[in-house]
Formats: structure tokens, C-alpha cells, sequence
């Protein structure tokens, strides 16, 4: 019998005492059979129960099957609140990516609860978010073959263009 590899989560840190690491929402995996991991994650040890917690944690993470990082993947950093995470990733027709969650910025761009990422993970700063940074969480539930998004969102969320 061949030995088989245990399969163990890189940054199954909990580096607070309360629930702001070591959640993993969505977690596609890709063509090369690697694992794209969508959630909140501790990736600095190095932080650890320092002030700058906050500052090792990531939103989205490329994983080999073993749980290993993948190298050279861009891991994004959400920021607004201290919290943020992201709850769904999905993979559009044109090889780009559509996150949603609660955040209000991604890699130091401002792009409330929903963001585009292009093929390479950086993000798409064409895309305008319909939310203002009002609220909490938004998901998305199906992309269609038009490449629109269904959302689901709660009564604090405010759409931009929303009339009272």
C-alpha cells in the first residue's frame, strides 16, 4: 500500500482569540488541479500575538493538494474591516474572477463587497461595484451564461445608485 500524503490547510493558524482567522468559505479548484481558497487565513506567523496582527491576514490563497502554498501565487489582502472576508469566488467566461463578501477594499483598491480580478488574480480597477461601503455581507449565488451576477445581500446593504 502506498503512503498517502496527509492533506493539512498551510494557514490553519488561529491567530486571534476570537473568530477573525482560520475561515475558508469557497474553495474551487482550478484547471491545473490546484485549489483556490476564498475565506479569511492567518499567512504570518511571524505576527502572532503582536499589534500588527491584523496585517497576516488574507482573503484568497492558492493551495497544492497537499494544502502547501502554491509559489508566486498573489495572495489578496482585503481590508474595511479589520475582518473582511470573502465568501464566494467564481471563475467568469472570460478567465477572469468575481469575488464577493465583506469588504470594502482589495489590494488598496476601493471596491465595496464585490470585485473583478483578472486571469493573473490582480485586481480588474475597471469594474465599479453597484455597493456603496455601507453594510455587510454580499454573496453570489450564480453567474449566468451572460456572465451577470445574482447576488444576495442583507437589508444594511445600499446599491450606489439607490433612491430612498
Amino acid at each position: 500500500m502506498d503512503a498517502v500524503e496527509q492533506f493539512k490547510f498551510e494557514f490553519a493558524k488561529q491567530a486571534y482569540s476570537g473568530p477573525l482567522s482560520n475561515k475558508g468559505f469557497d474553495a474551487p479548484i482550478t484547471p491545473e488541479d490546484h485549489i483556490l481558497v476564498a475565506g479569511r487565513f492567518f499567512t504570518d506567523s511571524t505576527l502572532m500575538g503582536t499589534a500588527g496582527n491584523h496585517l497576516g491576514l488574507r482573503q484568497l490563497c492558492m493551495i497544492d493538494a497537499t494544502g502547501a502554498p502554491v509559489a508566486g501565487f498573489p495572495m489578496l489582502r482585503c481590508a474595511e474591516p479589520v475582518d473582511a472576508e470573502i465568501r464566494t469566488l467564481h471563475l467568469l467566461s472570460t478567465g477572469e474572477y468575481i469575488i464577493a463578501g465583506d469588504f470594502d477594499e482589495v489590494d488598496g483598491y476601493f471596491c465595496p463587497k464585490v470585485a473583478k480580478l483578472n486571469a493573473d488574480f490582480t485586481v480588474n480597477t475597471e469594474f465599479v461595484s453597484p455597493f456603496t461601503a455601507n453594510g455587510s455581507l454580499v454573496s453570489t449565488t450564480l453567474i449566468d451564461s451572460q456572465d451577470r451576477l445574482w447576488l444576495i445581500f442583507g437589508n444594511d446593504i445600499i446599491l450606489v445608485n439607490e433612491t430612498n
